[in-house]
C-alpha cells in the first residue's frame, strides 16, 4: 500500500459553501482532486484544481487549513484541506459530478464524512476544535506527540488566526522556536521556492543538526504531507550522509523508516 495526497477546497461566496457529489445517493464532499505527479507541491496542486475548476485565489500557500488522515482504498489517504481568500471567478465543477451551494448552517444535517464536516466547522469557528492529535497519530501509526501548526478561519475566508498546537514539551521556547521554524518554512511571501522544497530543506538541516527524534517525526510526516515522495525523503537524508556525516543521517533514516512503515510505504532499509 502507498499513501494517496487529496487536496481538498472549502469554497464559500455570500456565506454559502460548494459541496460536490459523485451521484445522487452519495456523500457530499468538498471539490478537490488528487495531488499529480505533475505538481511541484500541495500549494501548486490545489492551484491548479482551483484554476480547472475556473477560481482564481491568489494566496493560496496562505489558505491551507487542516490535515486529516483518513483510510482509503488503496491505502492511507492524506486529506489536506484549503480556504481559498480572496478568490474570484465563477465555480464549476466537470459533469456528470453533482453540485450544490449550502448556507454553513446547513453543513451539519448533510450527508457528509463527519471528519470533514467538523474541519468545516472548525474552520468557520461554528464547532470548537478538539485535541484530534492521538487520533491522527493512531491512523499513520505515531506514537508520540508531534508539533503540529494549524490554522482556524474566523468568521469568512479573508480572516486567519492561529490555532493551538501542541508539543511535547512544557517550555514556552520550545514553541516560540518552532513557531520561528515553521515561518521560514512555511509562510515566505511570495515564496520563493516550493512549499515541498521548504519543508525537505528543513528537514535535512534537522537531521544534520541531530534533532530530536520527535522533530524528526513531525518533519517527515510534514514532509510526506505536502506531497513529497518518499524517494525525495531518502534521497535528502543520503545528501545528509555525505555532508554532515552518517551517523547523523542514520538516526534520522530510523525515524524515516519507521514512518514509512505506519503508512504502507515501500523503502529501501539503510545497510
Amino acid at each position: 500500500m502507498s499513501q494517496t495526497i487529496y487536496l481538498a477546497a472549502i469554497v464559500v461566496r455570500e456565506e454559502r459553501l460548494l459541496l460536490v457529489r459523485p451521484a445522487p445517493d452519495a456523500a457530499w464532499e468538498l471539490p478537490g482532486g488528487p495531488l499529480l505527479p505533475e505538481h511541484d507541491d500541495v500549494d501548486a496542486g490545489m492551484d491548479a484544481i482551483l484554476s480547472a475548476m475556473g477560481v482564481n485565489a491568489p494566496a493560496i500557500e496562505d489558505d491551507f487549513v487542516h490535515t486529516i488522515f483518513m483510510a482509503g482504498q488503496d491505502g492511507p489517504l492524506v486529506y489536506n484541506i484549503y480556504a481559498p481568500s480572496e478568490w474570484v471567478g465563477e465555480p464549476a465543477v466537470p459533469e456528470p459530478v453533482g453540485s450544490g451551494w449550502f448556507a454553513l448552517e446547513e453543513v451539519e444535517a448533510l450527508a457528509m464524512d463527519d471528519r470533514i464536516r467538523t474541519a468545516i466547522l472548525e474552520a468557520y469557528g461554528m464547532r470548537e476544535p478538539v485535541d484530534d492529535v492521538r487520533e491522527i497519530l493512531s491512523a499513520i501509526g505515531g506514537d508520540v506527540e508531534p508539533f503540529r501548526p494549524g490554522l482556524r478561519l474566523v468568521g469568512s475566508p479573508n480572516t486567519l488566526d492561529t490555532a493551538g498546537r501542541e508539543t511535547t514539551t512544557a517550555s514556552g521556547f520550545s514553541a516560540l522556536a518552532d513557531d520561528f521554524a515553521t515561518g521560514i518554512a512555511r509562510a515566505s511571501t511570495p515564496p520563493a521556492l516550493a512549499r515541498r522544497t521548504r519543508t525537505l530543506e528543513v528537514l535535512a538541516m534537522l537531521a544534520a543538526l541531530r534533532g530530536s527524534r520527535e522533530d524528526l517525526q513531525a518533519q517527515i510526516n510534514d514532509v510526506l504531507n505536502d506531497g513529497a515522495s518518499p524517494e525525495q525523503v531518502s534521497e535528502t537524508l543520503r545528501l545528509v550522509g555525505a555532508y554532515a556525516g552518517f551517523p547523523a543521517a542514520k538516526e534520522a533514516w530510523t525515524v524515516m523508516e519507521e514512518i514509512f512503515v505506519s503508512r504502507g510505504i515501500p523503502h529501501t532499509r539503510l545497510t
